[in-house]
């Protein structure tokens, strides 16, 4: 027979797992079904359409404040990498609506377009497309793992971890991105979102 205080342990511990997941899949849903801000812009955060269009916003802005990144876009965009031609096109549009002149590598590079020059677009799994749900899982995982005490990856146990749980909830909530795959985002994002001293509180 398994111990009387074997049981309540693992009756405790299921329903703490219980509750991280409901807490996960809140925040799930918030994001989900709701419209976060960026860059003046409600999106929604795990749509692909507004990922694309959020870092295009992005690109841009950072263009016109850094002269370097406007010499780089147009040898980017020639290189193959559809979005940084998609920024080119809006910046030439927003500069022409305002009556600015435009700086010369986007006017070298509109003047490359209008004569019919194209480049072809390197097949790529667009990361951009993708860019904020990386972030908004990063940071349930991160709200996960300090409202429950937990690491935020397994370490060669049968724990839960801020990533099985967040896992788990977006599985509940019919969203396909399984446990590895959320591990790889926090393994990408994870240590620049929450930095260490940050995560030290988690585990106290």
């Amino acid at each position: 027979m398994v111990p009387l205080a074997r049981k309540y342990d693992q009756a405790v511990a299921e329903i703490a797992e219980a509750d991280a997941i409901a807490y996960a899949r809140e925040l799930v849903r918030m994001v989900r079904d709701g419209k976060l801000e960026l860059c003046g812009l409600p999106l929604n955060w795990f749509e692909r359409g507004d990922n694309h269009a959020a870092a295009r916003q992005l690109i841009e802005r950072f263009a016109v404040l850094s002269p370097n990144l406007m010499l780089d876009l147009p040898h980017l965009a020639r290189a193959g990498w559809g979005l940084a031609h998609e920024a080119l096109l809006s910046l030439h549009i927003q500069y022409e609506h305002e009556g600015k002149p435009r700086p010369p590598a986007l006017a070298a590079y509109i003047q490359e377009f209008a004569a019919g020059r194209t480049y072809a677009q390197r097949p790529s799994k667009k990361p951009e497309n993708n860019f904020l749900r990386r972030i908004a899982i990063t940071c349930i995982v991160g709200s996960v793992c300090e409202r429950f005490h937990l690491k935020p990856t397994r370490s060669g146990s049968h724990k839960p971890s801020g990533c099985s749980i967040v896992a788990k909830a977006l599985g509940e909530e019919r969203m396909a991105i399984g446990e590895a795959a959320v591990t790889a985002i926090w393994a990408q994002v994870g240590k620049m979102a929450f930095p260490a001293e940050f995560r030290s509180s988690w585990l106290q």
